[in-house]
């Protein structure tokens, strides 16, 4: 909200301006926000900033609750559970952070500040004082901005945007207004220290980049008898495996683990504000990996994930479908520690092994995450690994300074309990 008070030039008394000029203004500077990349490449972070506004500059404050946001800004139905739901409050917790940094930056200091302050979806508008404007604020501190006519300023006309309900003296205006300043100029410290997700998002930040969604390709392989599933003869195909097979004009069989393991990707990226799309790797193509940046998830039924990844440090290997399948340290190639014999039952197979590559290809120009595991249980090991907070920040810990800039490969040991994943560690990485 924002209240229709201006400053005259030369001195002299606070004046009541032009509302449409407050308004204007206020526009003027989400049009800069909107070019800026923070908020360029996003359509939900843009789209809700603008709403958000939009609404607290009409003064319709009941459009500035979480369910009415969600169905008019996301597209949710009217009842939906806002408890289960949380789109509304990701996205905005993102956009504050993104007006923090935009602010942090020493060319936008003096620009008209736009804020949405936590718990709150109304915007607060102001301009940022000068040293001397502070100077004379503090020898009128007693006169309340409800009675601004004894205010004496010696600057040129700027108006002046506060939430009058909110402040009801000078004194209380400058203290928050100091508070905010700290809090701008130290915001990218807090968020870093402050946020459980910040290194999930250094790590995933190359999928959240372009305009068009993050592609998670899974392994398939193609023509299934109809009606099955991956390992599931004559079972009706689940539906989450039913949405893939959209996208080819064939059907395809695909994993469930790699089903489970992108779902999770999805949500993941869902609450970064990056929209996503699931497809099997047999119907995709080059064109597809250019387009965007991709997840590449299992490994010898993903062709993208065995030819993207067949000229790095650490790559897949085998000798047979039902043989041998080991991860190769290309420095040492007849060294085979990370090896799974995929025709020995279950019960005996007591370590599998994934492979997490993060990487920028030169034949597409686009950032690419492989999470490969020698089977599957692997491949959910190492997925689970890299979405997980606590995990990410110990294994971030170790890496050198920079590496959130970097190509980097990890080897992920897993332990196999009947063919399910237990505990895993990382074994060797590679970074450049």
């Amino acid at each position: 909200m924002i209240s229709d008070i201006g400053r005259a030039p030369e001195g002299g008394n606070v004046k009541v301006g032009e509302f449409a000029t407050d308004q204007e203004a206020v526009r003027l500077q989400v049009s800069r926000l909107l070019d800026d990349p923070l908020f360029h490449h996003s359509q939900r972070y843009s789209s809700l900033l603008k709403y958000i506004v939009e609404r607290s500059l009409e003064g319709a404050f009941t459009s500035l609750k979480e369910r009415v946001i969600g169905v008019e800004v996301f597209g949710r139905p009217a009842d939906y559970d806002t408890s289960i739901d949380s789109t509304v409050r990701v996205v905005a917790n993102e956009v504050r952070k993104r007006l923090a940094v935009y602010y942090a930056h020493p060319t936008h200091k003096d620009e008209l500040h736009i804020d949405v302050p936590v718990r709150s979806y109304i915007a607060e508008f102001k301009w940022v004082e000068s040293p001397e404007e502070r100077m004379s604020d503090q020898a009128v501190v007693h006169t309340t901005i409800s009675e601004p006519a004894h205010i004496e300023v010696e600057s040129q006309e700027i108006p002046l945007l506060v939430r009058e309900s909110r402040f009801k003296s000078r004194a209380t205006y400058l203290a928050l207004l100091s508070f905010i300043l700290l809090a701008v100029g130290g915001s990218t410290l807090y968020i870093r220290l402050w946020s459980p997700m910040s290194v999930l998002d250094q790590f995933w930040a190359p999928m959240a980049t372009g305009s068009q969604p993050t592609l998670i390709c899974i392994s398939s392989s193609p023509n299934p008898a109809p009606g099955t599933a991956s390992g599931q003869s004559d079972t009706p195909q689940p539906q989450a495996a039913q949405k893939l097979y959209e996208f080819t004009s064939q059907r395809v069989n695909v994993s469930m683990t790699d089903v489970t393991a992108a779902s999770g990707i999805a949500r993941l990226l869902h609450t970064q504000g990056k929209d996503s799309v699931i497809r099997p790797a047999h119907g995709t193509n080059l064109a597809d990996l250019q387009a965007a940046p991709a997840v590449l998830l299992g490994s010898f039924t993903n062709e993208w994930a065995v030819r993207f990844g067949s000229g790095l440090h650490f790559r897949l290997k085998k000798d047979s479908d039902f043989g041998l399948r080991w991860i190769e340290d290309s420095t040492n190639p007849s060294n085979k520690a990370w090896i799974v014999d995929m025709s020995a039952p279950n019960e005996q197979v007591a370590n599998d092994y994934a492979l997490v590559s993060r990487v920028l290809d030169l034949s597409t120009g686009r950032w690419w995450i492989g999470i490969s595991g020698l089977t599957g249980t692997g491949t959910l090991a190492a997925y689970q690994l890299t979405t997980d907070p606590k995990m990410m920040r110990t294994l971030t810990a170790e890496l050198p300074k920079g590496w959130e800039n970097k190509n980097l490969q990890f080897v992920v040991q897993v332990r196999t309990i009947q063919g399910s994943p237990g505990a895993s560690h990382v074994v060797a990485k590679y970074i450049w």
